[in-house]
Protein backbone atom coordinates (compact mmCIF):
# COMPACT_ATOMS: atom_id res chain seq x y z
CA UNK A 1 0.00 0.00 0.00
CA UNK A 2 2.89 2.40 0.78
CA UNK A 3 4.43 1.73 -2.64
CA UNK A 4 1.09 2.25 -4.40
CA UNK A 5 0.46 5.48 -2.49
CA UNK A 6 3.89 6.87 -3.35
CA UNK A 7 3.59 5.79 -6.98
CA UNK A 8 0.31 7.63 -7.57
CA UNK A 9 0.77 10.51 -5.12
CA UNK A 10 1.66 12.98 -7.87
CA UNK A 11 -1.01 11.83 -10.34
CA UNK A 12 -4.33 13.61 -10.80
CA UNK A 13 -7.43 11.95 -9.36
CA UNK A 14 -9.09 11.74 -12.79
CA UNK A 15 -6.09 9.88 -14.15
CA UNK A 16 -6.20 7.38 -11.29
CA UNK A 17 -9.97 7.01 -11.67
CA UNK A 18 -9.63 6.23 -15.38
CA UNK A 19 -6.93 3.66 -14.62
CA UNK A 20 -9.23 1.91 -12.15
CA UNK A 21 -11.98 1.99 -14.76
CA UNK A 22 -9.73 0.32 -17.34
CA UNK A 23 -8.75 -2.37 -14.86
CA UNK A 24 -12.43 -2.96 -14.05
CA UNK A 25 -13.20 -3.48 -17.74
CA UNK A 26 -10.68 -6.31 -18.05
CA UNK A 27 -11.81 -9.93 -17.79
CA UNK A 28 -11.48 -11.62 -14.39
CA UNK A 29 -11.17 -15.10 -15.94
CA UNK A 30 -7.62 -15.44 -14.59
CA UNK A 31 -8.70 -15.01 -10.96
CA UNK A 32 -9.85 -18.56 -10.35
CA UNK A 33 -7.03 -19.47 -7.95
CA UNK A 34 -7.73 -19.31 -4.23
CA UNK A 35 -4.79 -16.92 -3.76
CA UNK A 36 -6.56 -14.40 -6.01
CA UNK A 37 -9.87 -14.44 -4.13
CA UNK A 38 -9.06 -11.35 -1.98
CA UNK A 39 -8.30 -9.38 -5.16
CA UNK A 40 -11.48 -10.67 -6.82
CA UNK A 41 -13.47 -9.62 -3.74
CA UNK A 42 -12.02 -6.09 -3.98
CA UNK A 43 -12.92 -5.91 -7.67
CA UNK A 44 -16.47 -7.05 -6.94
CA UNK A 45 -16.77 -4.35 -4.28
CA UNK A 46 -15.58 -1.72 -6.74
CA UNK A 47 -18.01 -2.93 -9.40
CA UNK A 48 -20.93 -2.59 -7.00
CA UNK A 49 -19.87 0.96 -6.21
CA UNK A 50 -19.51 2.05 -9.87
CA UNK A 51 -22.42 3.02 -12.07
CA UNK A 52 -23.04 0.74 -15.06
CA UNK A 53 -23.16 3.19 -17.97
CA UNK A 54 -21.55 1.27 -20.84
CA UNK A 55 -21.69 -2.02 -22.69
CA UNK A 56 -18.35 -3.10 -21.26
CA UNK A 57 -19.40 -2.24 -17.70
CA UNK A 58 -22.66 -4.19 -18.04
CA UNK A 59 -20.88 -7.22 -19.53
CA UNK A 60 -18.27 -7.11 -16.74
CA UNK A 61 -20.97 -6.97 -14.06
CA UNK A 62 -22.81 -9.93 -15.61
CA UNK A 63 -19.52 -11.85 -15.80
CA UNK A 64 -18.90 -11.22 -12.11
CA UNK A 65 -22.39 -12.35 -11.09
CA UNK A 66 -22.06 -15.50 -13.18
CA UNK A 67 -18.69 -16.32 -11.60
CA UNK A 68 -20.16 -15.85 -8.12
CA UNK A 69 -22.87 -18.41 -8.94
CA UNK A 70 -20.44 -20.91 -10.45
CA UNK A 71 -21.65 -20.26 -14.01
CA UNK A 72 -19.82 -19.47 -17.21
CA UNK A 73 -20.12 -16.31 -19.29
CA UNK A 74 -18.90 -14.89 -22.57
CA UNK A 75 -19.64 -12.11 -25.03
CA UNK A 76 -20.66 -12.54 -28.64
CA UNK A 77 -17.82 -11.53 -30.98
CA UNK A 78 -20.24 -10.09 -33.57
CA UNK A 79 -23.02 -8.38 -31.61
CA UNK A 80 -23.60 -6.67 -28.23
CA UNK A 81 -24.82 -9.82 -26.51
CA UNK A 82 -23.66 -11.47 -23.29
CA UNK A 83 -24.30 -15.12 -22.44
CA UNK A 84 -24.49 -16.67 -18.96
CA UNK A 85 -24.14 -20.42 -19.36
CA UNK A 86 -24.27 -23.75 -17.56
CA UNK A 87 -24.57 -27.37 -18.68
CA UNK A 88 -28.36 -27.25 -18.42
CA UNK A 89 -29.48 -23.72 -19.30
CA UNK A 90 -28.28 -20.36 -20.55
CA UNK A 91 -29.27 -16.69 -20.46
CA UNK A 92 -28.92 -14.46 -23.49
CA UNK A 93 -28.70 -10.73 -22.68
CA UNK A 94 -29.06 -8.53 -25.76
CA UNK A 95 -27.88 -4.93 -25.28
CA UNK A 96 -27.51 -1.62 -27.06
CA UNK A 97 -23.94 -0.42 -27.75
CA UNK A 98 -24.57 1.98 -24.84
CA UNK A 99 -25.16 -0.95 -22.48
CA UNK A 100 -28.96 -0.53 -22.27
CA UNK A 101 -30.63 -3.95 -22.01
CA UNK A 102 -32.98 -4.75 -24.90
CA UNK A 103 -33.93 -8.35 -24.19
CA UNK A 104 -33.17 -11.25 -21.85
CA UNK A 105 -33.94 -14.80 -22.96
CA UNK A 106 -33.80 -17.99 -20.91
CA UNK A 107 -33.32 -21.40 -22.53
CA UNK A 108 -33.41 -24.65 -20.60
CA UNK A 109 -31.80 -27.77 -22.04
CA UNK A 110 -33.53 -28.79 -25.26
CA UNK A 111 -35.94 -25.83 -25.17
CA UNK A 112 -36.14 -22.71 -27.31
CA UNK A 113 -35.10 -19.39 -25.70
CA UNK A 114 -38.00 -17.51 -24.11
CA UNK A 115 -38.05 -13.78 -23.35
CA UNK A 116 -38.16 -13.05 -19.62
CA UNK A 117 -39.77 -9.69 -18.85
CA UNK A 118 -38.91 -9.81 -15.15
CA UNK A 119 -35.19 -10.25 -15.80
CA UNK A 120 -35.29 -7.45 -18.39
CA UNK A 121 -36.85 -5.15 -15.82
CA UNK A 122 -34.26 -6.02 -13.14
CA UNK A 123 -31.31 -5.35 -15.45
CA UNK A 124 -32.78 -2.10 -16.77
CA UNK A 125 -33.20 -0.92 -13.18
CA UNK A 126 -29.62 -2.07 -12.43
CA UNK A 127 -31.05 -4.25 -9.68
CA UNK A 128 -28.19 -6.74 -9.79
CA UNK A 129 -28.89 -8.16 -6.33
CA UNK A 130 -32.35 -9.46 -7.27
CA UNK A 131 -31.07 -10.53 -10.69
CA UNK A 132 -28.42 -12.60 -8.91
CA UNK A 133 -31.13 -14.26 -6.77
CA UNK A 134 -33.12 -15.15 -9.90
CA UNK A 135 -30.00 -16.67 -11.41
CA UNK A 136 -29.47 -18.71 -8.26
CA UNK A 137 -33.07 -19.93 -8.48
CA UNK A 138 -32.51 -21.12 -12.05
CA UNK A 139 -29.35 -22.95 -11.02
CA UNK A 140 -31.15 -24.65 -8.11
CA UNK A 141 -33.33 -26.58 -10.59
CA UNK A 142 -30.29 -28.69 -11.40
CA UNK A 143 -28.73 -29.26 -7.98
CA UNK A 144 -28.76 -33.00 -8.58
CA UNK A 145 -25.88 -35.43 -8.14
CA UNK A 146 -24.88 -37.06 -11.39
CA UNK A 147 -24.00 -36.33 -14.98
CA UNK A 148 -25.84 -34.09 -17.44
CA UNK A 149 -28.12 -36.93 -18.56
CA UNK A 150 -29.30 -37.52 -14.99
CA UNK A 151 -29.97 -33.82 -14.53
CA UNK A 152 -31.97 -33.70 -17.78
CA UNK A 153 -34.14 -36.63 -16.69
CA UNK A 154 -34.69 -35.06 -13.27
CA UNK A 155 -35.75 -31.81 -14.92
CA UNK A 156 -38.19 -33.81 -17.10
CA UNK A 157 -39.60 -35.37 -13.92
CA UNK A 158 -40.21 -31.92 -12.41
CA UNK A 159 -41.89 -30.79 -15.64
CA UNK A 160 -44.12 -33.88 -15.59
CA UNK A 161 -45.20 -33.22 -12.02
CA UNK A 162 -45.94 -29.57 -12.80
CA UNK A 163 -47.97 -30.58 -15.87
CA UNK A 164 -50.12 -33.00 -13.86
CA UNK A 165 -50.65 -30.48 -11.05
CA UNK A 166 -51.87 -27.94 -13.61
CA UNK A 167 -54.23 -30.56 -15.11
CA UNK A 168 -55.58 -31.38 -11.66
CA UNK A 169 -56.16 -27.71 -10.90
CA UNK A 170 -58.40 -27.51 -13.98
CA UNK A 171 -60.61 -30.47 -13.06
CA UNK A 172 -64.32 -29.50 -13.21
CA UNK A 173 -65.81 -28.49 -9.86
CA UNK A 174 -68.62 -26.27 -8.57
CA UNK A 175 -67.75 -22.58 -8.24
CA UNK A 176 -68.43 -21.41 -4.68
CA UNK A 177 -66.60 -18.08 -4.36
CA UNK A 178 -66.81 -15.23 -6.89
CA UNK A 179 -63.08 -14.53 -6.42
CA UNK A 180 -61.33 -17.16 -8.62
CA UNK A 181 -58.13 -17.13 -6.57
CA UNK A 182 -59.87 -17.56 -3.20
CA UNK A 183 -62.16 -20.19 -4.71
CA UNK A 184 -59.13 -22.14 -5.94
CA UNK A 185 -57.50 -21.94 -2.50
CA UNK A 186 -60.56 -23.04 -0.52
CA UNK A 187 -62.31 -25.38 -2.95
CA UNK A 188 -59.82 -26.27 -5.67
CA UNK A 189 -58.32 -29.71 -6.17
CA UNK A 190 -54.80 -28.63 -5.28
CA UNK A 191 -55.12 -24.97 -4.23
CA UNK A 192 -54.12 -21.88 -6.17
CA UNK A 193 -51.23 -22.81 -8.48
CA UNK A 194 -48.68 -20.29 -9.71
CA UNK A 195 -46.54 -21.86 -12.49
CA UNK A 196 -42.75 -21.86 -12.31
CA UNK A 197 -41.30 -18.73 -13.85
CA UNK A 198 -37.67 -17.62 -14.22
CA UNK A 199 -36.00 -18.49 -10.92
CA UNK A 200 -39.23 -18.92 -8.96
CA UNK A 201 -40.45 -22.51 -8.35
CA UNK A 202 -44.10 -23.44 -8.85
CA UNK A 203 -46.05 -22.50 -5.73
CA UNK A 204 -49.30 -23.81 -4.23
CA UNK A 205 -51.30 -21.36 -2.11
CA UNK A 206 -53.31 -23.70 0.10
CA UNK A 207 -54.79 -21.54 2.90
CA UNK A 208 -56.00 -18.00 3.50
CA UNK A 209 -57.47 -16.74 6.77
CA UNK A 210 -61.13 -15.60 7.02
CA UNK A 211 -59.89 -12.13 7.99
CA UNK A 212 -57.83 -11.85 4.78
CA UNK A 213 -60.79 -13.08 2.74
CA UNK A 214 -62.99 -10.38 4.26
CA UNK A 215 -60.34 -7.73 3.72
CA UNK A 216 -60.11 -8.59 0.02
CA UNK A 217 -63.89 -8.35 -0.31
CA UNK A 218 -64.03 -4.99 1.49
CA UNK A 219 -61.05 -3.50 -0.39
CA UNK A 220 -61.20 -4.35 -4.12
CA UNK A 221 -57.77 -4.53 -5.70
CA UNK A 222 -56.06 -5.64 -2.47
CA UNK A 223 -54.43 -9.07 -2.52
CA UNK A 224 -53.72 -10.74 0.81
CA UNK A 225 -51.37 -13.66 0.35
CA UNK A 226 -52.07 -16.86 2.22
CA UNK A 227 -49.90 -19.82 3.17
CA UNK A 228 -48.04 -21.50 0.34
CA UNK A 229 -45.52 -24.24 -0.41
CA UNK A 230 -42.98 -24.47 -3.23
CA UNK A 231 -42.89 -27.46 -5.58
CA UNK A 232 -39.27 -28.52 -6.11
CA UNK A 233 -37.05 -31.49 -6.82
CA UNK A 234 -33.82 -32.13 -4.91
CA UNK A 235 -31.08 -34.71 -5.06
CA UNK A 236 -31.09 -37.65 -2.66
CA UNK A 237 -28.64 -40.40 -1.75
CA UNK A 238 -31.03 -43.24 -2.62
CA UNK A 239 -32.97 -43.76 -5.85
CA UNK A 240 -36.68 -42.90 -6.20
CA UNK A 241 -39.09 -43.81 -8.97
CA UNK A 242 -40.13 -40.51 -10.57
CA UNK A 243 -42.41 -39.88 -13.57
CA UNK A 244 -40.76 -38.57 -16.73
CA UNK A 245 -44.10 -38.07 -18.53
CA UNK A 246 -47.58 -36.93 -17.58
CA UNK A 247 -49.53 -39.55 -15.60
CA UNK A 248 -52.97 -38.06 -16.29
CA UNK A 249 -54.08 -39.65 -19.53
CA UNK A 250 -57.69 -38.75 -20.20
CA UNK A 251 -61.06 -38.21 -18.56
CA UNK A 252 -64.32 -40.11 -18.83
CA UNK A 253 -67.90 -39.70 -17.69
CA UNK A 254 -68.59 -41.39 -14.35
CA UNK A 255 -71.98 -40.76 -12.65
CA UNK A 256 -72.52 -37.35 -14.28
CA UNK A 257 -68.95 -36.23 -13.48
CA UNK A 258 -65.72 -36.25 -15.40
CA UNK A 259 -63.15 -38.61 -13.93
CA UNK A 260 -59.51 -38.57 -15.02
CA UNK A 261 -57.46 -41.67 -15.58
CA UNK A 262 -54.04 -41.92 -13.94
CA UNK A 263 -51.34 -44.15 -15.29
CA UNK A 264 -49.25 -46.23 -12.97
CA UNK A 265 -45.53 -45.62 -12.50
CA UNK A 266 -44.46 -48.29 -14.96
CA UNK A 267 -41.20 -48.37 -16.89
CA UNK A 268 -42.70 -46.47 -19.84
CA UNK A 269 -43.37 -43.29 -17.89
CA UNK A 270 -41.03 -43.47 -14.89
CA UNK A 271 -37.38 -43.85 -14.04
CA UNK A 272 -35.26 -44.49 -10.95
CA UNK A 273 -33.39 -41.26 -10.20
CA UNK A 274 -31.27 -39.96 -7.28
CA UNK A 275 -33.88 -37.30 -6.52
CA UNK A 276 -37.25 -36.74 -4.91
CA UNK A 277 -40.07 -34.18 -5.11
CA UNK A 278 -40.41 -31.81 -2.18
CA UNK A 279 -42.98 -29.33 -0.93
CA UNK A 280 -40.87 -26.62 0.69
CA UNK A 281 -42.21 -24.13 3.20
CA UNK A 282 -40.80 -20.63 2.61
CA UNK A 283 -40.59 -20.20 6.39
CA UNK A 284 -40.33 -22.68 9.29
CA UNK A 285 -43.76 -24.20 9.90
CA UNK A 286 -45.14 -26.08 12.94
CA UNK A 287 -46.93 -29.30 12.08
CA UNK A 288 -48.31 -32.22 14.10
CA UNK A 289 -46.48 -35.51 13.69
CA UNK A 290 -49.89 -37.22 13.69
CA UNK A 291 -50.76 -35.18 10.59
CA UNK A 292 -47.67 -36.46 8.79
CA UNK A 293 -48.55 -40.00 9.86
CA UNK A 294 -52.08 -39.59 8.44
CA UNK A 295 -50.68 -38.40 5.10
CA UNK A 296 -48.40 -41.43 4.96
CA UNK A 297 -51.29 -43.76 5.84
CA UNK A 298 -53.65 -42.30 3.22
CA UNK A 299 -51.15 -42.04 0.38
CA UNK A 300 -48.96 -45.05 1.13
CA UNK A 301 -45.93 -42.80 0.63
CA UNK A 302 -43.11 -42.37 3.10
CA UNK A 303 -42.59 -38.71 3.97
CA UNK A 304 -39.16 -37.64 5.09
CA UNK A 305 -37.73 -34.22 5.81
CA UNK A 306 -34.12 -33.46 4.78
CA UNK A 307 -34.27 -30.14 6.60
CA UNK A 308 -33.72 -29.19 10.20
CA UNK A 309 -36.41 -30.44 12.55
CA UNK A 310 -36.89 -28.81 15.93
CA UNK A 311 -38.92 -30.65 18.58
CA UNK A 312 -41.19 -28.24 20.44
CA UNK A 313 -42.39 -28.50 24.03
CA UNK A 314 -45.40 -30.43 22.78
CA UNK A 315 -43.98 -33.87 21.95
CA UNK A 316 -46.67 -34.35 19.29
CA UNK A 317 -45.48 -31.44 17.14
CA UNK A 318 -42.35 -30.58 15.19
CA UNK A 319 -41.13 -27.49 13.41
CA UNK A 320 -40.15 -27.92 9.78
CA UNK A 321 -37.81 -25.40 8.22
CA UNK A 322 -35.54 -24.94 5.26
CA UNK A 323 -31.98 -26.13 5.78
CA UNK A 324 -30.28 -22.76 5.65
CA UNK A 325 -28.24 -20.74 8.07
CA UNK A 326 -31.11 -18.27 8.45
CA UNK A 327 -33.74 -20.71 9.73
Amino acid sequence: MVKLRSKYAEKQWNETFNLVRRCMDKSTSGFGLASNQPLLGCLEGLQKALNVTSLTAMATRLETIAKQKGLGSHQSPTEPTCYITSDMFYLEVLMEPSGEVLDVKVAHHGEAPVTCEELIKLLRLKNFEDFSKKLEGLSSLYHIHGDSETKIKTYLALQSLETDLMKMSRFPRPVVNTNPRIDAILHGRVGNLVPRREGNPMSIEYFITPYDQLEEQMMPGLSCYGNKVLVTVDGTIILHKLPVASLIEDSQQVENERASLFRGLDGAVSMDLPACFFLKFPEPFPILTSFIENIQRLTGSVIFCPYRVAVLENPDSILLGHASTNN
